[in-house]
Formats: structure tokens, sequence, C-alpha cells
């Protein structure tokens, strides 16, 4: 609910080791944009400071929504493919591992009937941390054009540990706990055409 879809770019370069077997290495961005999500009810008045001193009062069932920051990871990974040819069909399967940075994220707090917004509060700290993934898929060779040309399907799964936290701030009000953030999977499924010309 904090972040739009994201968005993936990246390359793979790979090199045939025989006509079974395959390494690459490559790199990839991914981003989100935030979005303004609500998060709390007030359930007794009281006042907000600014960290300029300026106090507004809350009264009973304020609402606050949280904004954070994007979302922007950097990624770069190795690993290798083994392929079964099987006439038109050729099934394969993979594995790689690599290294991933994930910039920190801050959030505001921002008070809806009351229209006043928290400074930037530290959430997650930057990350660096390793990840891998298997990869799983088939291609299907067709004659276009008088050219062999191939339709793939391709599935992915990958797997990248938790977060570092950031509690510098939230820890003050004891509410630490709130950003201990576990270990995430992620599934791809894609397509594509290759032409040769």
């Amino acid at each position: 609910d904090t972040h739009g879809t994201p968005i993936l770019t990246g390359f793979d370069v790979g090199y045939s080791l025989s006509d079974t077997l395959e390494v690459f290495g490559g790199f990839e961005y991914v981003t989100a944009g935030a979005d303004s999500t609500k998060v709390l009810t007030i359930t007794a008045a009281g006042n907000f400071t600014s960290s300029g001193g300026t106090v507004t009062a809350l009264t009973l069932n304020e609402t606050a929504n949280v904004k954070m920051d994007d979302y922007n990871s950097w990624a770069i990974k190795a690993g290798a493919t083994k392929y079964f040819p099987m006439g038109d069909y050729t099934p394969y399967i993979g594995g790689y591992g690599g290294f991933k940075h994930v910039d920190d994220i801050k959030f505001t707090l921002n008070f809806n009937t009351a229209n006043v917004s928290t400074g930037k509060i530290k959430f997650y700290d930057s990350t660096n941390t390793g990840f891998f993934g298997f990869h799983t898929g088939v291609n299907r060779d067709f004659t276009m054009g008088g050219n062999v040309a191939t339709l793939g399907l391709r599935a992915r799964l990958d797997y990248t540990p938790e977060l570092d936290n950031d509690d510098s701030d939230i820890g003050l009000i004891s509410a630490g706990s709130v950003n201990n953030a576990v270990g995430g999977v992620d599934f791809g499924l894609t397509a594509q055409l290759s032409i040769p010309f």
C-alpha cells in the first residue's frame, strides 16, 4: 500500500560454454514511486509539536497518512543456465546470486484534518545484501520468413534478505519493532520473442 507498481530495468550478458550450458552476468535497477496511505486514527485528543516548536491541537478521530520515500535499488548478479534440447522445444533451468543495494527509506506523517506534517522520520537504513534466485522455462523454435525464430516463456523466483532497520527516530517512542522487515520472495513470469536478422 505504501508504493506503486515497481518498474524493473536491466540487462544480462551470456556466454555459452557448450551447446547446453551458459554462464551469464547482469545488472538490474528497480524503482517504485511512493503512495500516501492511511496508517493512524487518533483515539484521544492531544497536541502535535513540530520540530520548530509549533503546537497544533489534534482532535478525536483525527487520521494520519504516511508517505515513504520512493523505493530504489540496484543489483548485479552472476549465474548459469542448463538447457535440455528436445527437438523444437528446449526446456531449461538455472540459478544465480549477486549483490543488491537498496537506498535508505524515510517517511512523513500528515495529519489530515489539522493539515500538519512531521519532518522526515528514519525507517530503513541503506541496505547492502546478497540475494539468490532460480529460473526455469521453455523455448520453442519456429520458422519465420525463412529464418528460425524462438518464442520463450520464463518463470523466476528471487529471494532477498531483510532490509536494515533504522530505529534512531521511531525507537524514541517505543515503536522500533514496526520496521522489522523479513526477507522477500519475488515471482516473475515473462514471454520473449527472438527474431534473427
